[in-house]
């Protein structure tokens, strides 16, 4: 799967590429995400679970599961980046509109200048036996806009206070981190949930969501 993303230099719009990557389940692509300007994604592991509503024997939460904002899931990762594994436990726990006075220092072209920005909150802590430190496992839940359409966050080239969204310095068994999403949605639009994108073609189930 080829995830597109906005790629943004605190000051100035900067194009740029961050590699590719796949869940290794997916088979299908997401809907194009609006005003983006690169590619980036992550490897994760075609188990996805939830600790919440319907829980496998492994406890893992099958592919279809729909949770509310604020419940858990643990996902069985794989990040591509540098081949770390483990599960994690991820929690996007609220969604807040902003507005482009967040964006004041950062150059925007055409659309941009009035699309509205969305923030998800994330918390993600590392469930499993690998150590994750220097992984964003968070980055690779994509928003949904309240037209159905997955959306991939902005990924930024220096400091963004309102939205910070580095790297987890330490994410060793036990340990926990928190991220923040950034999205900016044309026309009026909004970010009403997040989304696991996988196909399990065994099953024929996709995906895990939050509403």
């Amino acid at each position: 799967m080829i995830r597109t993303r906005f790629v943004v230099t605190i000051g100035v719009l900067a194009l740029g590429g961050c590699g590719g990557s796949t869940k290794t389940v997916t088979e299908k692509a997401p809907a194009p995400a609006a005003q983006t300007t690169s590619t980036a994604a992550a490897t994760t592991e075609a188990a996805a679970t939830t600790e919440a509503p319907s829980q496998s024997a492994g406890g893992l939460t099958p592919l279809g599961t729909t949770l509310k904002i604020g419940e858990k899931a643990v996902i069985a990762y794989d990040d591509s980046s540098n081949h770390k594994k483990s599960r994690i436990e991820v929690t996007p726990q609220k969604i807040e509109k902003g507005t482009l006075d967040d964006f004041k220092n950062i150059k925007l072209e055409g659309k941009q200048k009035t699309s509205t920005p969305y923030y998800v909150s994330m918390l993600v802590k590392n469930v499993g036996k690998g150590d994750l430190s220097g992984t964003n496992p968070a980055s690779y839940i994509d928003g949904v806009d309240d037209r159905g359409q997955e959306q991939t966050d902005i990924i930024f080239f220096g400091t963004f206070d309102r939205c910070d969204n580095g790297d987890a310095k330490s994410l060793k068994p036990g340990e926990s981190y928190k991220a923040c999403l950034a999205y900016l949605i044309p026309g009026g639009g909004s970010i009403t949930g997040m989304r696991w994108v996988a196909f399990d073609s065994k099953s024929g189930k996709s995906n895990i969501d939050w509403k």
